[in-house]
């Protein structure tokens, strides 16, 4: 449930506010965004692939994830 409850805000903040904020306002993309927008999607992959066995995400799995994330953040905020 809780997984189901993280992917489906992530989607939902994904499509349904960006998606308003861009009827209003279309948005440009900066090419330094990019990288990280590319490793957002990746990671939602990944979930889906360590969750193929049993909808379960494995402690290993999520300390993977969570490795990644915070490389990514280091990279985008240092």
């Amino acid at each position: 449930m809780l997984l189901g409850n993280l992917i489906g805000s992530d989607i939902f903040n994904f499509a349904g506010v960006l998606g308003v904020t861009c009827v209003l306002k279309p948005l440009s993309v900066s090419a330094s965004a990019l990288p990280s927008l590319y490793s957002l999607v990746a990671m939602v992959f990944l979930v889906l692939v360590f969750m193929r066995t049993g909808w379960r995400v494995s402690r290993l799995e999520g300390a993977c994830l969570l490795c990644i994330n915070l490389l990514r953040w280091a990279k985008d905020f240092l």
